[in-house]
């Protein structure tokens, strides 16, 4: 039998255990042990349905190399004959195997459906045992075998550890992990919750977790952490990471199916193509378009931007300079780039030819670019807030008229991308003063985060946040918040 790295075995599918001749017997199970020795790094991939499986494996395996045998019982301690088999063991086997499961455990990821045993193979006098063994399990393990044991003692001794991990993780979280802490509502839900949550992808998606740590599990568990940096409104550390991400895909990665490698560069693809062209209008960057394929073209040269949607970065500019200018004719340069929009993106023909050609005041004629901001707002948030000013603009400038329906969701929608990033891009004097009208307790909000704004400069902020931190634990201090928020990510400056 071949035994090589990657392939499953299944050592009942011999004939060894179905032969009554001795000599053939033997000479078979020599030829067994050669082979199962020669491939010894595949342990991992041992399959045994019997007890005669693991006989075979302890006589070829256990006296040349224990942790090899120990990882296939491990790994094998779902499938009851192996249950039953270390059950039945010596007693200096199993208590050389409780030594060895904590050495292994610190340097090996075991799922957790797979770490049952605990629960079943329990003795009181396996106390000290056990201690040493759950200090190399994770919080998200020890709640799973929490909630799967019946046992007082075991569940006890989960229990302790439990307490133990969630004060640490309190410690590294800096609190955020208290469960008491004020709602922090965005466009992406909870930006407190969204924080841990990323938080602990981060930590599972260390190297120690894995057995390959530049395999597709990796990159796929990253692009989470990645996706939720987006989603808790860390741009600018989305950026860096995503950037450090790709650098080892390109030079470290040994992936071997193209599925999995099509999966990464589409997740990788769409995370940035939302990404940066928000940070280039967040940093104001002259040339947005240009800039966002400049970062391409430096950290992620094997990716595609998306044409259609740095359009929109053309579009911004355009509406800009329409903006500045003294005249109120809606200008040619400003329908060239919706012309080209609605070429890169038949299926929002309807949008911009609206946007384009019949610009009027009729409510029926705005709900195409309404519901498009909607729809944009955690898609391609960058588009929505380009669409939000060409609303805006198009009020200033004459061609829409003060409709409170219609401007009370541009104002919300202002609103949820400053909750979200607190930037001035989202919220400013002039937004406040140009639509504020459409909804009161928006324009209060707005106007308490200009007087704060106006209170904290220099080092005002953090002065108070170090004498004074119960001013912003307060329920109604929701705007002193989105203002610390923005300061500590750097939005705000």
């Amino acid at each position: 039998m071949n035994f090589q790295k990657g392939v499953a075995m299944n050592l009942s599918s011999t004939d060894i255990n179905n032969t009554n001749n001795l000599f053939l017997l033997w000479e078979q199970e020599l030829m067994l042990r050669h082979d199962l020795r020669k491939g010894t790094r595949s342990v991992q991939e041992v399959k045994i349905e019997t007890a005669a499986d693991l006989d075979l494996l302890y006589r070829a395996l256990y006296f040349s190399d224990y942790t090899d045998f120990f990882t296939i019982l491990i790994n094998n301690l779902s499938n009851t004959a192996a249950l039953n088999w270390l059950q039945n063991a010596p007693d200096w086997l199993v208590l050389r195997f409780w030594s060895f499961l904590p050495w292994y455990l610190q340097h090996h990821v075991v799922s957790t459906d797979n770490l049952q045993f605990l629960i079943r193979l329990y003795k009181s006098d396996l106390k000290p045992e056990y201690q040493r063994i759950l200090k190399h399990l994770n919080l998200s393990q020890v709640q799973y075998l929490i909630s799967r044991t019946a046992n007082p003692a075991l569940r006890e001794l989960f229990k302790q550890q439990e307490t133990i991990l969630i004060d640490k993780r309190q410690q590294a979280y800096y609190g955020l992990a208290d469960k008491s802490r004020l709602p922090y509502p965005t466009i992406y839900g909870d930006k407190s919750v969204i924080i841990v949550q990323t938080l602990d992808l981060l930590s599972a998606s260390e190297k120690v977790n894995f057995s390959d740590p530049y395999g597709s599990e990796r990159f796929i568990q990253q692009l989470l952490v990645a996706e939720g940096l987006f989603q808790c409104g860390l741009i600018y550390e989305n950026i860096a990471y995503l950037k450090k991400v790709y650098r080892e895909y390109e030079q470290e990665n040994r992936l071997v199916a193209l599925l999995d490698e099509q999966r990464i560069v589409k997740n990788m693809s769409q995370q940035l193509r939302r990404l940066l062209p928000l940070h280039a209008l967040l940093t104001r960057q002259v040339q947005p378009k240009q800039y966002v394929l400049l970062i391409y073209e430096q950290y992620f040269p094997r990716l595609l931007p998306d044409e259609a949607s740095l359009l929109y970065l053309d579009l911004y500019l355009k509406l800009l300079d329409y903006l500045s200018r003294d005249n109120s004719v809606f200008p040619y340069d400003v329908q060239s780039v919706l012309q080209q929009l609605e070429q890169k993106h038949p299926g929002d023909k309807e949008l911009f030819s609206i946007m384009a050609d019949n610009i009027s005041t009729d409510k029926e004629d705005l709900q195409p670019i309404i519901l498009a901001i909607k729809n944009r707002l955690t898609s391609m948030p960058h588009e929505a807030f380009v669409l939000l000013e060409f609303l805006r603009i198009l009020l200033i400038k004459g061609y829409l008229v003060q409709d409170i329906e219609i401007f009370n969701q541009v104002l919300t929608a202002y609103a949820q991308l400053w909750r979200w990033v607190p930037s001035f891009l989202f919220f400013n004097p002039a937004v406040t003063e140009q639509i504020g009208w459409a909804n009161s307790s928006l324009r209060q909000h707005f106007e308490k985060i200009s007087g704060l704004l106006d209170y904290y400069h220099g080092e005002t902020l953090f002065y108070d946040l170090k004498n004074r931190p119960d001013l912003f634990r307060k329920k109604d201090e929701t705007a002193r918040r989105e203002i610390l928020f923005g300061k500590l990510t750097g939005v705000l400056i």
